[in-house]
């Protein structure tokens, strides 16, 4: 298991304008562990977190839990891409359009065109609407053989 802590997102912490910038906020309620990752919409800017690491094997799949308060007609989205040198040569997506209150487990597939991956960036991004929340944890690649 690979621990990901080097997320870059667009929070902006010392920005002081009159709407919220703390927009990927740390969750004490996790599904596994201390904390989980929220996604908010506030109002000005979708909320996102961005990582790309190095990886040994080509993954089947990225699998999570998550839970959700989407307004009507928004989507939250997970996006994986998998790179062989600067070429990505892989991805999944998963579209968050539902509202559930409790944690459910997904698993995204991720298409298996080579076998060559050196890394991956995963990509997670709130909503666009009003009241739209995402809550991200335990996210772990799996390799079916």
């Amino acid at each position: 298991m690979q621990d990901l802590l080097i997320w870059q997102t667009n929070n902006c912490s010392a920005c002081v304008p009159p709407y919220e910038t703390y927009i990927v906020q740390k969750a004490t309620d996790a599904e596994n562990g201390k904390f989980a990752a929220k996604f908010v919409y506030n109002n000005v800017y979708s909320s996102y977190a961005i990582n790309k690491f190095a990886i040994s094997l080509h993954p089947s799949s990225l699998t999570g839990y998550i839970k959700s308060t989407i307004a009507s007609g928004d989507t939250a989205i997970i996006h994986i891409d998998l790179f062989s040198g600067n070429n990505i040569v892989d991805n999944g997506n998963f579209y968050e359009t539902s509202s559930n209150g409790s944690y459910r487990k997904i698993n995204i597939s991720i298409s298996q065109t080579t076998t060559n991956v050196d890394s991956a960036l995963i990509k997670i991004v709130g909503g666009k609407k009003q009241n739209t929340e995402l809550t991200v944890d335990n996210l772990v690649f799996l390799k079916n053989n």
